[in-house]
């Protein structure tokens, strides 16, 4: 894109980043998996200043990010859907009057439409869980429904680690994009005054939060597993002290998270009652705070990975107060 956007106004480089994102989203959407990832490839490369500019990476990202900006441009699914909209009015009339007056009410739709559709594709894909018992799992049966059902589960085994590996990649992908993006706001928001930084909210929810620390977590696995390994970890650190950088709300999101471990710890009141004791205990599930996970992945980056290493060290200092 950089060639082209060079020379172009303003107004041409929203309207060819918009053209693009379109493309990008009706890849995203599709149900071949080598579609979606041209997809989010093509996103990325959209999120990188060096090879889309800075103006057309600016406006990717605030897209990316939830942004409520607004153009005067009209995508093309928006206008296929207001010809589609007059033509049934059409019909249905009985003179042949045409409709006035749409397109002044709909002048920005279109990028609201596309930035919107596409920060939900975004999210719901860094939503994704892999799941880590798909390949621990038995089924507890007798020898002989063992045996006849032996394919069918072997089938079903192969097409779940296909799927997990499917949204481990995708999702890598995408941690790489958001992260590109939250930097990218950081970096040059002064640049453009007038458009509206959106709040990044979506991104500090808990269950979002638990699973960048459960990648972090992952941070010494060896790598080509399913699960994330040093890889992932360094751009769940980065995105995290990015997020904690970019708004208070989110340093106080990211300063207080920990990782549940799924381990329970059990506090009685009585040990000797044996029916007061059911009702009065409380169960917590034990928690590893983000600063030991950060701590775990800065020296798992010492021995094995550089980028985590510097990511998790600037993560520790930003959280502690340390970072200038």
């Amino acid at each position: 894109l950089q060639p082209h956007i060079k020379n172009k106004t303003i107004s041409q480089v929203t309207q060819t980043t918009f053209q693009t994102l379109e493309r990008v989203l009706d890849l995203m959407e599709k149900d071949r998996y080598d579609a979606q990832l041209l997809g989010i490839k093509s996103l990325l490369l959209l999120t990188d200043i060096n090879t889309s500019g800075l103006e057309c990476a600016y406006m990717t990202s605030l897209c990316i990010l939830g942004s409520k900006m607004r153009f005067s441009y009209v995508s093309t699914r928006q206008q296929q859907l207001l010809q589609h909209s007059h033509s049934n009015k059409d019909r249905n009339r009985t003179g042949t009057g045409a409709s006035t007056g749409t397109g002044a009410s709909t002048g920005t739709a279109g990028t609201t439409w596309t930035a919107m559709k596409l920060h939900e594709k975004i999210l719901s894909i860094v939503m994704r869980q892999v799941d880590k018992n798909t390949s621990h799992r038995q089924q507890q049966s007798s020898s002989a429904s063992f045996k006849k059902n032996r394919n069918n589960n072997n089938s079903n085994n192969h097409n779940s680690n296909i799927e997990n590996q499917y949204n481990s990649t995708l999702r890598g992908y995408i941690m790489h994009i958001v992260t590109n993006a939250l930097q990218n706001l950081i970096d040059y928001n002064h640049q453009f005054p007038l458009l509206p930084q959106p709040s990044c909210k979506e991104f500090m929810n808990k269950k979002l939060i638990h699973l960048l620390l459960d990648d972090i977590n992952g941070c010494t696995r060896p790598p080509m597993t399913i699960l994330s390994t040093a890889h992932e970890a360094t751009f769940s650190v980065k995105f995290l002290h990015l997020l904690a950088s970019y708004s208070e709300e989110g340093f106080h999101c990211v300063h207080t998270s920990s990782l549940p471990t799924g381990n329970n710890i059990h506090y009685h009141h009585n040990d000797s009652a044996s029916t007061s004791t059911l009702a009065s205990s409380k169960t917590h599930r034990s928690c590893i705070p983000i600063l030991q996970l950060l701590d775990k992945a800065y020296h798992a980056g010492l021995s094995s990975h550089r980028a985590l290493e510097v990511e998790a060290k600037i993560a520790m200092d930003i959280l502690t107060g340390c970072y200038k």
